[in-house]
């Protein structure tokens, strides 16, 4: 909305809301039967969390290590490079951390982003940023992604705080992946 004051200018009024335009439904990657022998791949602004995830699938579930991308800054997308490895080498993903405004939207568009080529991923986002989460899903047509939500905060707190974290959400990483649509 555009207001203007006589002789003192123009102020443009933004509305930071979510805009809901018109997108093409996303449809899920089909969950899969078992995490054994299944290559778990890693596109993290969260190393230490999503590489404690995934040991725990690792030793608990019979996963594999699979790619790793990390991110240099939250706010870059996944170069083509990233993304083709991931496609190819990756059998389910996790993506993280949404535990702030735009670290929270480049999560859900990096999920989507492996969703579309093919990968089962779950993001991790912290309890506060999950309406976020699942609004920008909705906006972008991925109103069903697949996302587990852990305590906040995640940065700054003690290794055994980390843990618990850990502990409280690998279930649901695993229900998510491998469970019903």
């Amino acid at each position: 909305m555009t207001l203007t004051a006589h002789g003192l200018g123009t102020i443009e009024l933004l509305n930071p809301g979510i805009e809901t335009a018109e997108h093409e439904p996303v449809n899920l990657s089909p969950t899969v039967a078992s995490l054994a022998g299944k290559s778990v791949g890693l596109v993290e602004n969260a190393a230490v969390l999503l590489t404690l995830i995934r040991e725990r699938l690792v030793k608990e579930y019979g996963a594999k290590v699979g790619p790793t991308h990390g991110k240099v800054h939250y706010n870059r997308d996944l170069t083509d490079t990233e993304r083709i490895d991931m496609g190819e080498r990756a059998d389910v993903a996790l993506v993280a951390i949404g535990d702030c405004g735009s670290c929270t939207s480049y999560t859900v568009h990096d999920l989507i982003t492996l969703e579309q080529l093919g990968v089962p991923t779950v993001a991790i986002v912290t309890e506060p940023f999950l309406p976020l989460a699942q609004g920008l899903a909705e906006a972008m047509g991925a109103s069903r992604i697949r996302i587990a939500a852990i305590n906040h905060p995640l940065y700054g707190i003690e290794e055994r705080a980390l843990h618990e974290r850990v502990d409280a959400v690998v279930g649901t990483v695993v229900a998510l992946l491998t469970g019903p649509q």
